[in-house]
This record gives structure tokens, sequence and C-alpha cells, in this order.
């Protein structure tokens, strides 16, 4: 009866560890999805840092052609740029 006893209890630890296996698995596989979403979210985050350098350089070569633009204008008599 012990052998018996033992060899049943061999069995649902044996079938608990196949289920733990595979819950491992499953979680793996889980985290490699979460990773690849991830390194995609982080490429999309670097391109748009890249535009938004772009933007922000194009902003300042504005702002700088409008400063010049007021220095010029002001240096004619008679015209004043209004201020707002």
């Amino acid at each position: 009866m012990e052998k018996e006893h033992l060899e049943v209890l061999l069995e649902d630890i044996r079938d608990k560890v196949e289920m733990l296996a595979e819950g491992h698995d499953l979680l793996n596989r889980k985290i490699d999805r979460v990773e690849s979403r991830l390194e995609r979210v982080e490429s999309k985050v670097d391109r748009l840092e890249s535009s938004v350098d772009r933007l922000e350089s194009k902003i300042d070569a504005v702002a700088a052609d409008l400063t010049a633009h007021r220095a010029d204008t002001e240096i004619h008599r008679g015209y004043q740029v209004a201020e707002h």
C-alpha cells in the first residue's frame, strides 16, 4: 500500500510540475510580446523626439528671421511695427 501511495503522490507532483512549467512558458511568451511592443514604442518615441528637435530648429530659424526683418523695417524712417 505504501508503494501505491507513493506512486500516486509522485504522479500528483509530476502533474503539478508540468502545470508549473506550462505556466512559466506562457509567462515567458507574454513577456516576449510585451518586450517587443515596448521596443516598438521606444522606436516611435525616438522618432518623435527627432521630429520635435527638427521642429524646434525650424521655429528658432523663423524667430531669427522675424527678428532680423523687424530690425530691418525699423531702420526705415516713418515705418513702425505695431507692438501687441
